[in-house]
């Protein structure tokens, strides 16, 4: 056998396998994985301004990585002006002042209005909540069950799309 097909051959070999297991497309593939600048497990948060505790945030693992944050199974309340308000999750991703909560998300408010739903957007700078999926809401003995949820922290408005709505009406001469 003659030494240049020897080198034809192991040049050959040597150029197949940098095609098939091109160092390339590994070194991007090990980079999509983010590590964890903090990781937190059973912890809880407190948010003060200079008069007071303004939010709480209790979870079982935290993350934060350079651009986000990712909570699992938590628990966050903060309070506004004259009431307070809470939401949970089992999973919860912050990115800015947008926040998304999936998987058995339960928001409550102190004067009453909760609703549940799969997932629900939250906007911290324009003060809203939607859940572009099915939710039940309940304020008091009332119920209102649909599709899309749009509320409006501020202006306490809601929107919803689908809804089927149980009403209680009072009767006259009962107090309550």
């Amino acid at each position: 056998m003659n030494i240049n097909y020897l080198i034809l051959i192991i040049a050959s070999l040597l150029g197949s396998i940098y095609i098939f297991f091109s160092p390339n497309k590994l070194e991007k593939s090990a980079k999509k994985k983010e590590t964890p600048l903090i990781e937190l497990h059973n912890f809880t948060v407190y948010k003060f301004d200079t008069k007071s505790l303004v939010s709480t945030l209790d979870g079982k693992i935290g993350k934060k990585f350079p651009t986000k944050y990712e909570l699992e199974n938590f628990l966050y309340t903060q309070k506004e002006e004259n009431e307070i308000a809470s939401i949970s999750a089992l999973y919860g991703t912050f990115i800015g002042d947008l926040a998304t909560f999936t998987k058995n998300v339960h928001y409550f408010r102190s004067d009453g209005l909760t609703f549940q739903s799969q997932q629900v957007l939250y906007n911290q700078k324009d003060h809203y909540i939607k859940s572009p999926v099915h939710y039940v809401a309940h304020l008091d003995k009332n119920i209102a069950k649909g599709s899309y949820l749009y509320y409006d922290i501020e202006k306490k408005w809601i929107y919803s799309k689908y809804v089927n709505f149980e009403y209680n009406i009072p009767e006259e001469g009962k107090k309550k």
